[in-house]
């Protein structure tokens, strides 16, 4: 157990000061845009350094957040990251857990009961009562397992989302095992997330254009894995060819 669009703002300060992040693409994390592939004995590694990320503190919120992990830039001169940023600045925190304090009592816990590839966290609002958005849950796409076997825990491998409450609690998986998160999208008047994901349907261990899409509705006054919103009958049509086009 731990336990990729439409609306985006997504926060990329290192202070992590600001309210929300709804992306499908962006993430909300300490200094970074993307996080790169890893091995999978990246936090395993007994000399490896451990770094805290800033501290998350939001608006209404009980709780202090604080990342955990390691920073992409010693990852790379390890061999243990094969991602460069585009800029070629690849000093960033790659979180693989979170501590979450309370301020009122002082109690502190971890996110995760194991540590693993966090790739992306946001912070999801819903409508409250007077209609204005209000931070419920945090949302963090999570590579835990080698699905391709090829030794190692990165983009290639099978990414899973989970939905927590803001006290980093009731941990709850939303896609199903064996499927790559993509885009998503919130919908927080109707309570609701649309989540694209692949699914490896030839079972050659990779998530490629052979294989299926589908759209997991996600009710966020219930989570738990989502119903793909096509239907077999719908994705049987959909998968029939059409005629090319005449040639002009």
């Amino acid at each position: 157990m731990l336990l990729s669009s439409k609306i985006r703002q997504t926060f990329t300060t290192a202070l992590f000061l600001s309210l929300i992040s709804i992306s499908c693409t962006g993430s909300f994390r300490s200094n970074s845009t993307s996080i790169p592939a890893t091995t999978a004995n990246a936090t395993q590694d007994a000399a490896f350094p451990i770094f805290y990320g800033e501290i998350i503190e939001l608006e209404n919120s009980e709780h202090i957040i604080i990342p955990v992990g390691y920073y992409s830039g010693y990852g790379k001169s390890r061999g243990i990251s094969d991602y460069t940023r585009s800029s070629g600045d690849t000093s960033y925190l790659v979180p693989y857990n979170m501590i979450f304090h309370h301020k009122t009592t002082g109690a502190t816990h971890l996110l995760l009961s194991k540590n693993s590839i966090i790739n992306a966290y946001n912070f999801i609002p819903l409508n409250n009562k007077q209609g204005k958005p209000e931070n419920k849950f945090i949302f963090f796409q999570v590579i835990d397992q080698d699905t391709n076997g090829d030794g190692k825990k990165n983009a290639l491998d099978a990414m899973i989302g989970y939905l927590a409450d803001m006290a980093g609690k009731n941990v709850t998986q939303i896609t199903p095992n064996n499927t790559n998160l993509g885009s998503w999208h919130l919908d927080s008047k109707q309570g609701f997330m649309l989540v694209k994901i692949t699914a490896d349907t030839n079972s050659d261990q990779s998530f490629t254009e052979a294989d299926d899409i589908g759209f997991i509705r996600v009710n966020l006054n219930q989570p738990q894995i989502g119903v793909d919103i096509i239907t077999p009958t719908m994705r049987q049509q959909l998968n029939q060819k059409i005629s090319p086009l005449p040639k002009h």
